[in-house]
Formats: C-alpha cells, sequence, structure tokens
C-alpha cells in the first residue's frame, strides 16, 4: 500500500489533480457557506418537504409525478439518522461535486490522455452553474455525477472489456434515471455508437452478452423506481405523460441554438470557443465512418464515443426541449462540453507548441551555422597567418 502511494505521489499528474481538487473543495466550501442561509427555492421546499414528510410523517406534502424519488429517500435516509439540512446538503451535493471532478478527469484520460483529463477537470472544478447548484437543493449535481460515471464505467466495459465496469455502469445508469428521468436521453446517443461500433450487425448487438448485462443491471436497479411509479401513480413511469404534454406544448416553437448557447453560461466566452473548436476538430472523425462501418478502420474509437454522445443529446434537447430555460438542465451535457473543450484546447496547444519547435529550430539552425562557419573561417585565418596546418580531432 505504501509504495502504491508512493508511486501515485511520484507521479506529477497525480499531484496536480489533487491540487485541483483541493481547490474544488475550497470553492464549493466557499460558496456553500456564503448560501446556506439563503431562503429554499420551490423545487428545494418540494424535496425538503417530502423527506420530511417521509421520515417524520409531517408536514403533509404531495409530490409531483415528474420527480423521481431517490434523491428525496436520500435525504429522508440523513434526517431519520437525526442530521440536520445543512449537513445533509454537505453529503448529498458537496461532496457529489467534488466527485463529478474527479470522474470527468478520470472519463477524459480513459478517453485522451491525463493532460487533457487534467484540463477536463479543471474547467470542471470552476465552471460557475455547478458550483452555484452545488448549494442549492436540486437533483442536478448528483444526476450528473451519476450519470457521467454511468458513461465512464460503459466505456470501460464495453470498449475495454472489463465485464466488471460494466455491472456498474448498469447501476449507475439505473441510479440516474430513478434520480431524474432524463437519463434516457442519453440512451439513443448510446445505441448510435453502438451500431457504429458493431457496424450495423444487428445480430451481433442482439447476442452480445456485455451488452445484456448491462441492459438487465439498469433495469433491475431502476425497479424500484418502476414498483413507486406503479404504487403511487398507477404506471411504472410516472414522468412520461407530463413530459410528452411539455413537448407538444412546445411543437410549434421553432428549433434554435438556446440549448448551445446554454453551455456558454458554464464557461466564459474565450473557453465556449474552444468547445467549438474541440467540435469540430472531433466531427473530422466521422469522415472515416464509412470504413468503419466496413470495418476497414479500427482507430479513433474514442473520438467518435464522446463526439456521439455529446452531440446526440445536444441534439436531442435542441429538438425535443426547445427551449432548455435553465442551465442545469443540460448540466451532463456541459460536462461532456468540458471534455471536448479540454480535448480542443490540447489539441492546438500540442500544434502551437510543433510550431513554436520548427520556428525554434529555423532561428537556432542559422545562428549555430553562423558561428560554426565563422569559427572556422577564423581558424582557417590563423592557420594561414601562423602558417603552420592544424590537425582536426
Amino acid at each position: 500500500m505504501k509504495n502504491i502511494l508512493k508511486r501515485l505521489w511520484d507521479d506529477k499528474y497525480t499531484r496536480i489533480l489533487l491540487l485541483i481538487l483541493f481547490i474544488a473543495l475550497f470553492l464549493r466550501l466557499q460558496t456553500f457557506a456564503a448560501n446556506v442561509n439563503q431562503s429554499y427555492w420551490w423545487d428545494e421546499s418540494t424535496y425538503l418537504n417530502t423527506a420530511r414528510y417521509w421520515a417524520f410523517g409531517e408536514p403533509h406534502w404531495d409530490v409531483e409525478p415528474l420527480r423521481p424519488p431517490l434523491f428525496m429517500f436520500l435525504l429522508t435516509i440523513f434526517f431519520k439518522l437525526g442530521f440536520n439540512e445543512t449537513f445533509t446538503r454537505f453529503f448529498v451535493l458537496v461532496i457529489p461535486s467534488v466527485l463529478l471532478v474527479l470522474i470527468t478527469y478520470l472519463l477524459t484520460k480513459e478517453l485522451f490522455d491525463k493532460k487533457t483529463g487534467l484540463i477536463a477537470a479543471t474547467i470542471t472544478a470552476v465552471a460557475w452553474d455547478i458550483l452555484f447548484n452545488t448549494t442549492r437543493v436540486h437533483t442536478d449535481v448528483p444526476y450528473t455525477l451519476a450519470i457521467i460515471a454511468a458513461i465512464y464505467f460503459f466505456y470501460k466495459g464495453y470498449i475495454k472489456e472489463k465485464t466488471a465496469a460494466m455491472y456498474w455502469a448498469g447501476i449507475l445508469f439505473g441510479v440516474a434515471y430513478s434520480i431524474r428521468e432524463t437519463a434516457v436521453t442519453f440512451l439513443p446517443a448510446i445505441l448510435i455508437f453502438i451500431l457504429i461500433h458493431e457496424r450495423a450487425n444487428i445480430k451481433k448487438i442482439v447476442t452480445n452478452k456485455t451488452l445484456w448485462k448491462f441492459a438487465i443491471i439498469t433495469i433491475l436497479t431502476a425497479t424500484p423506481y418502476f414498483i413507486y411509479g406503479q404504487i403511487q401513480y398507477e404506471t411504472p413511469t410516472p414522468w412520461l405523460q407530463g413530459r410528452v404534454t411539455g413537448i407538444t406544448q412546445y411543437e410549434d416553437t421553432p428549433i434554435t441554438l438556446s440549448c448551445t448557447m446554454m453551455l456558454q453560461t458554464y464557461v466564459e466566452w474565450f473557453w465556449f470557443i474552444f468547445m467549438i473548436a474541440g467540435t469540430i476538430l472531433l466531427c473530422k472523425y466521422f469522415v472515416v465512418i464509412d470504413k468503419i462501418v466496413k470495418g476497414q478502420e479500427k482507430r479513433f474509437t474514442n473520438e467518435i464515443f464522446i463526439t456521439t454522445i455529446f452531440i446526440v443529446t445536444l441534439l436531442l434537447f435542441t429538438f425535443v426541449n426547445k427551449t432548455c430555460a435553465e442551465p442545469r438542465w443540460i448540466m451532463p451535457i456541459a460536462v461532456l462540453g468540458f471534455i471536448v473543450t479540454a480535448y480542443g484546447i490540447n489539441y492546438l496547444y500540442e500544434k502551437i507548441k510543433l510550431l513554436n519547435a520548427y520556428a525554434a529550430i529555423i532561428i537556432v539552425i542559422p545562428h549555430v551555422s553562423h558561428i560554426l562557419f565563422s569559427s572556422k573561417s577564423s581558424e582557417v585565418a590563423l592557420v594561414k597567418t601562423r602558417g603552420t596546418k592544424r590537425k582536426r580531432a
């Protein structure tokens, strides 16, 4: 154990990651302390009053069908254990918010490299909307942690073929769905990637045991939510009718870039430009998608994975939830956008560094040549002056 810790500490990337996590915790504690005594919003009051009603039988509170039970159940457990609201909020919001920085690093490191992972973790650590919602009793932070962790373990289980990781992917996806039903919006993106990766071989997909494990474990994990919905609202998917009504309500609303522009609220314009650049750079790999489907190209799996999950989910929100009124609704998409941003930053940095290397060569070679030739000329002149010959080493 001591040797493992020493190896980790000797890795400069690990030390930088620990510093980023420390800064992330500091910023969250600072924001939490500044807002902990503010009045609650309607959503916060609903979650807290429901948890108190479940824990103590009062105050009586009717829960809307659109609110999955897991987040409120977690609050209930802390209340039953005797913890106050401040302590409960710290454990269900601040800690998950810091863990979100860590899982963002781990996912990005797997997809690209440690340097890109550190950039993505840094952006996640300081993103304003994540910091703000860390102080509010909303589902967004724990839900985002669960869905990003599910994507991480799905990548490890499906692409890297780590069986145990796929179990965790199913559990975490079921948890994410039980916290916020919008987790289902990631399924189309995952299915599209599977089709690309398996070269549209439906038989191979249907007979893939790893994917069956993921599906079964996800359903089993979400089963308590299905039972809750059936008992409470006589439907295993109590959110469905409300969401369909919301979609039809805005069916005449024109398609806009509102969801895309919501991503800008998480980062400054300077970094948002890198997000756009990273998206464009990653989309270039879809040029070879026909070769991938035909089995002629096996590279670029990671690039196509993150690009598919990010763009398809963003497009789904754009076409279905056209207004995208609050940035927190797309927090998981924003974190995926941070990964894309980090990729764009690192890609351009490497190119600039390469140009700097070329520039250095262009500057140094003539300078060195001048010195060498000048030295040679001086040596020849000196030899001629002395009228002797000198042997070269």
